[in-house]
């Protein structure tokens, strides 16, 4: 507060002052100071603040985005858990004796509708998160930017990437059970040897230590399995238009640009984050409507509008966070953000555009691809002036400066 204080009162300094180079340099000097202190080369913990502000101020389009498209969803997969599992459940439990019938219905049924009142979401919950994922990286994109957004072109543009997501994010979905269940069955050998060794009689600190280690050691390897190969799948897609092949490698050479350990930070803290402040505001919830003595029909009707609308208001937010880290990493790693820089400067009204017919476009943010053929990049002019042709100058060049005559007399020297 007290640096951005100064700036204010040397900008108003300046103001004041008749000189117009002064204001020109002190207003400069604060552009330099925002364009340094954006997203583009934060840390990670400004970029979760930055995903926090951009979602607060374009919450309406981003929400109605979502809504749209989740909360039919939504509606939907309460009312089979509640119709339809539930009653099966209670009925299995009740009966005492094991229906192989009930429980493959129970099993599979609950794999496709996941848990809604605990955010724990399905096969339809995750369908529906991939679909909607690219036009909000496509929006997000958009509001970075500074350019005019809209739903219905953002949905048009990713309906040619809608495959594709589904494709890259199933297999993302098929590496991370495999992990879960690779974990699982060598922890649960160890347990058993232990159990062996103990001869029966393990103390209670070995369990509480066992069964942490089978929550946080799948948990643990799957986030860094998508920090390296996964966690930009959306943006690479819808961004770059990278094929399902290419976004392993894309991603493992984005994440290079930063140390490892802040890419498995950001995609061990993004879940808990989200899911930890759901899981606080469900419990508040459900002591609150408990304290107002409701009917079983009002609690349960009020119950499930405000975890319908948490869950639905918590999700944008993950691709907000993974856009804005995806520019973040571009930047440090490729030079995003002199590229922006460079869109900012004003034009030297002295340097002429490239008129020739021949010359490429100069390209502005061009994509690092991996295994992509140099002739498919468009170059960037570097073209020198030269004498005979004076008009190919590119606008990113200093002309450069006169050659001097070594032959000259001292008497034609200044």
């Amino acid at each position: 507060m007290t640096l951005e204080n100064s700036r204010n009162r040397s900008l108003l300094e300046a103001m004041s002052s008749p000189d117009s180079s002064v204001l020109k340099a002190a207003a400069a000097k604060k552009k330099t100071n925002e364009v340094d202190e954006s997203f583009l080369n934060a840390s990670l913990s400004s970029v979760f603040d930055e995903a926090f502000d951009i979602y607060k101020i374009n919450f309406l389009p981003l929400f109605l985005l979502i809504s749209i498209v989740c909360l039919p969803v939504q509606i939907i997969l309460h009312g089979i858990v509640n119709t339809w599992l539930v009653p099966i459940m209670h009925s299995s439990g009740n009966s005492g004796t094991p229906d192989v019938e009930n429980g493959l219905i129970l099993v599979f049924g609950f794999l496709f509708t996941g848990v809604p009142e605990l955010a724990i979401p399905g096969l339809a919950t995750l369908l529906c998160m991939t679909l909607i994922s690219g036009p909000i990286c496509i929006l997000v994109s958009d509001i970075t930017q500074g350019k005019q957004t809209s739903l219905i072109s953002a949905v048009r543009f990713c309906s040619k990437h809608y495959m594709n997501l589904l494709m890259s994010w199933s297999v993302t979905s098929l590496a991370f059970v495999g992990i879960i269940i690779t974990c699982l069955t060598v922890i649960s050998l160890l347990f058993l040897l232990i159990a062996v060794i103990f001869q029966g009689n393990l103390p209670n600190a070995v369990s509480v230590v066992m069964l942490l280690l089978m929550i946080l050691v799948p948990y643990l390897l799957g986030c860094a399995m998508a920090a390296k190969w996964y966690m930009f799948t959306t943006q690479l897609m819808v961004l770059e238009g990278q094929p399902v092949s290419k976004v392993p490698l894309r991603n493992a050479q984005l994440s290079e640009c930063v140390p490892f350990r802040q890419s498995w930070l950001a995609a061990i803290s993004l879940p808990l984050i989200t899911y930890g402040l759901f899981l606080i505001l469900i419990f508040s919830i459900d002591s609150i409507t408990h304290l107002l003595h409701l009917t079983a029909g009002a609690e349960f009707v009020v119950q499930t509008g405000l975890a319908s609308f948490l869950f639905l208001f918590f999700q944008p937010y993950w691709m907000i966070f993974l856009t804005l880290l995806y520019y973040n990493y571009r930047a440090k790693g490729e030079g995003l953000d002199i590229y922006k820089l460079v869109e900012t400067l004003p034009v030297n009204p002295n340097r002429v555009e490239s008129t020739s017919s021949n010359a490429p476009a100069a390209a502005k943010i061009p994509p690092i691809l991996p295994d992509m053929p140099v002739s498919k990049i468009p170059p960037v002019l570097l073209t020198l002036p030269t004498a005979d042709d004076k008009s190919r100058v590119s606008p990113f060049v200093i002309p450069p400066l006169p050659i001097r005559n070594e032959n000259t007399s001292r008497e034609e020297l200044p």
